[in-house]
């Protein structure tokens, strides 16, 4: 099982994503800010992390360099920092596409 750490400040974006994740061979693990991430990501162990618009891109990334620098990392909509290597989650997407997207990135930041 392929598992994503998502974090986004909207309920609506995080209900979403559930809902179409349910069923699918992606594991989701959520949290709505990046308090206590680094710690909740490195026991969840994701394939990959999404970082939502509302989420500080600065800070999230001083925290991925800091903690798990090696997971690869896609922001919804398109990345503001050049601080680590990251891929655009393009908007706007179709929510029932959400599965296909991640097993693209994750494909991508394997090549």
């Amino acid at each position: 099982m392929k598992k994503v750490f998502l974090v986004d400040a909207n309920p609506l974006q995080i209900n979403i994503w559930i809902s179409y994740l349910r069923d699918s061979e992606w594991k989701l693990y959520t949290l709505k800010s990046l308090d206590d991430f680094g710690f909740r990501c490195r026991d969840f162990g994701p394939d990959i992390i999404v970082l939502g618009a509302g989420i500080c891109e600065e800070e999230a990334a001083k925290l991925i360099k800091a903690e798990v620098s090696q997971i690869p990392v896609a922001v919804i909509g398109s990345a503001k920092t050049d601080d680590y290597d990251v891929m655009s989650f393009k908007t706007p997407f179709k929510p029932n596409e959400i599965e296909l997207i991640l097993n693209e990135l994750l494909t991508k930041s394997k090549s």
